[in-house]
């Protein structure tokens, strides 16, 4: 079978799309945050507190995707050079592993202040763990 360019082009631009992070997988407004403070199921790692909530779409047509909302105040990391980071890689986290979401979900992280130093590749671990473990992510 013969791979032609048009069909590289076309599966690098669904990997593409699978691994981005578009504005509407972002949880920005405070009534979808106190909605999921409010309903979701919460759970601790060492450095975050995890709220994930399934979304329902009262269109049966329509498809929703899984959304990222992140909280980091400034009591628990106070340089904003460090909160920014931090988002950052939880963001990283979440758009690399999305497409592993068993349904779509609005999931929430809130940090605590020992995440201060935490490494991508153990924000990485404890959400995963945490996601799985609590079934809410397919094995790979």
């Amino acid at each position: 079978m013969n791979i032609t360019k048009t069909d590289e082009v076309i599966s690098k631009k669904n990997a593409n799309k699978r691994f981005s992070f578009r504005p509407e997988e972002r949880i920005k407004q405070s009534r979808d945050f106190l909605v999921a403070k409010k309903l979701a199921r919460k759970f601790h790692t060492h450095d975050f507190i995890v709220l994930v909530m399934e979304r329902k779409s009262k269109d049966r047509n329509l498809t929703l995707k899984s959304r990222l909302g992140i909280t980091v105040t400034t009591k628990a990391v106070p340089l904003s050079p460090h909160r920014n980071r931090l988002k950052r890689i939880l963001r990283e986290a979440f758009r690399l592993h999305k497409h592993r979401l068993i349904k779509n979900f609005d999931i929430v992280v809130i940090v605590k202040e020992t995440a201060r130093r935490c490494t991508y590749f153990e924000v990485e671990q404890q959400l995963l763990n945490m996601l799985s473990q609590s079934g809410f992510l397919k094995l790979t």
